[in-house]
């Protein structure tokens, strides 16, 4: 429920999907969904213009989770990395 709510405030408010994010991280520090949160994060720093925070994670979450799914979602919001 909190990765929707995220979902949905990101277009008009990134902000407030970083806030979601911020309650599901203190909620859920190891849950299931941790790396959509996380990808989700990404998006969501992009869209905020926080590109550099945006690199730092998508660059750890790409060591920690090489090729596949993580890639094509880092490249989708960061299209000059990896």
């Amino acid at each position: 429920a909190l990765l929707d709510e995220a979902r949905a405030q990101l277009p008009a408010s990134p902000s407030a999907a970083l806030a979601v994010l911020d309650r599901h991280r203190a909620r859920f520090p190891n849950g299931a969904l941790t790396l959509e949160a996380d990808l989700v994060r990404v998006e969501a720093l992009v869209t905020a213009g926080r590109t550099a925070e945006a690199r730092k994670l998508a660059a750890r979450l790409t060591r920690q989770h090489p090729g596949g799914l993580v890639d094509e979602r880092v490249r989708k919001w960061l299209p000059d990395s990896g």
